[in-house]
């Protein structure tokens, strides 16, 4: 989910995207994980507490979620 001054939006990203949006590669995140005793959850905290705040700038598109009813922001790439 990312937000700004006029609303909010889920965010989809693959791997290059997502891994310069969380600021880890995939190893890295393999390797958290492990850590963590693959405790997903806790991964995905910790990688919440990282990001909550970080200001970014997102290029991509928008489109129609049916399932969940709202719109959803795919990123192609990452400024």
């Amino acid at each position: 989910m990312v937000k700004d001054g006029t609303g909010s939006v889920k965010v989809t990203a693959f791997r290059d995207a997502a891994e310069k949006f969380i600021g880890k590669d995939t190893e890295e995140v393999i390797n958290l994980l492990g850590e963590l005793q693959g405790n997903e959850s806790a991964l995905v905290e910790k990688l919440k507490k990282s990001l909550v705040g970080a200001k970014i700038a997102l290029l991509g598109r928008v489109s129609y979620d049916d399932f969940s009813d709202d719109l959803r922001f795919t990123v192609d790439s990452i400024m």
